[in-house]
């Protein structure tokens, strides 16, 4: 048991080390070295405040990726758990006809086209949205919230010594959550073209008893 348990646990960490291992997070590691290597060919300092600012933006989209992947484990695993192993050969065929309301020789036209009317066609229900939406959604998350926030400090906050806005890590700062939001864009309607093309394959049989 604790060696399963010291499985899970390492295979846990290896998860949300994964989170830290895409294009946008190549992009923000990149930025980061930049920010302590290049500095200094002008003979000025490393920027730590930069490198600091752009390892908590990378390590806070990793836990969140890490968070919303693992709730989501969780639920899947709660649904089947909770799926009845109960299945029609092991039930009496009375038993499903008084389940179904209906009798050996089947429902009428009538009581097909009232049971349409309540519970609707047997089929999932398709949901379209506009895709300029769902890009814009992207940017309205925690992680989108802390980069925005960020972006807005370079500007604003910079005049308070005498200096001018940080132009260059305002642009930086939102070209890095413009990539955030095309990557995420991009999986999400990768994933919903394959489960599109999985119901569209799906073969319309059914046993009849």
């Amino acid at each position: 048991m604790s060696l399963h348990n010291e499985h899970l646990q390492e295979s846990k960490i290896l998860k949300f080390l994964g989170f830290m291992w895409n294009p946008l997070s190549w992009v923000m590691e990149a930025a980061a070295i930049m920010a302590i290597a290049l500095a200094n060919g002008d003979g000025r300092p490393p920027d730590w405040q930069d490198f600091v600012g752009i390892i908590c933006l990378l390590v806070i989209n990793s836990t969140i990726s890490f968070i919303e992947e693992n709730n989501a484990g969780n639920a899947a695993a709660a649904l089947m758990a909770g799926l009845a192993p109960k299945t029609k050969e092991k039930i009496p065929i009375e038993e499903v006809f008084q389940q179904l309301k209906c009798t050996r020789e089947g429902l009428t036209t009538q009581e097909g086209e009232e049971r349409i009317q309540i519970f609707g066609p047997n089929k999932l229900e398709e949901k379209k949205e506009s895709k300029i939406l769902k890009f814009l959604g992207f940017m309205w998350n925690p992680l989108s919230w802390v980069m925005e926030a960020a972006a807005i400090m370079a500007i604003a906050l910079a005049n308070g010594d005498g200096r001018p806005p940080d132009w260059q890590d305002f642009v930086g700062i939102i070209c890095l959550l413009v990539i955030n939001s095309t990557i995420s864009f991009i999986e999400e309607n990768n994933a919903g073209n394959a489960a599109a093309a999985l119901m569209a394959g799906l073969a319309p049989k059914t046993k009849v008893i």
